[in-house]
């Protein structure tokens, strides 16, 4: 095993345990590892940070923080309630009313970024 690829496992388990432990945010942790990678050479200054220029990520993070606004001025909770109410208890008509109140985002949002905060980030080469 190389000294590139220990050193890169390492930041791996390292990276893992944060995660599974909650000890720091998840975004702090993220970022860390991005600066680790880039202070041991294993990536480029350039290479680390290339990923923000990306409009995927730039949309991920404009949903994280309109979602945070949404969450702080209590637009959630009323939504949240709303949905509560229509469903009446029933799990199927719950889905249903979910997807209805969903439907129109892609409306929105471009096509890549709709699948970077989907969790579908792999296809966003295909267009």
């Amino acid at each position: 095993m190389t000294p590139h690829i220990a050193l890169t496992l390492t930041l791996i388990v390292a990276a893992v345990i944060l995660f599974v432990t909650e000890k720091l945010r998840v975004n702090v942790i993220a970022l860390t590892v991005l600066l680790a990678l880039a202070l041991t050479g294993l990536v480029t200054p350039e290479e680390a940070f290339a990923g923000f220029a990306n409009p995927a990520v730039i949309t991920v993070w404009a949903v994280y923080i309109v979602s945070g606004g949404l969450f702080k001025t209590g637009v959630a909770d009323f939504l949240g309630e709303r949905i509560t109410r229509l469903a009446r208890k029933s799990e199927p008509r719950l889905i249903a009313v979910i997807t209805e109140t969903a439907a129109p985002s892609p409306a929105f949002m471009s096509r890549r970024g709709g699948r970077a905060a989907a969790g579908r980030g792999r296809h966003l080469t295909s267009g």
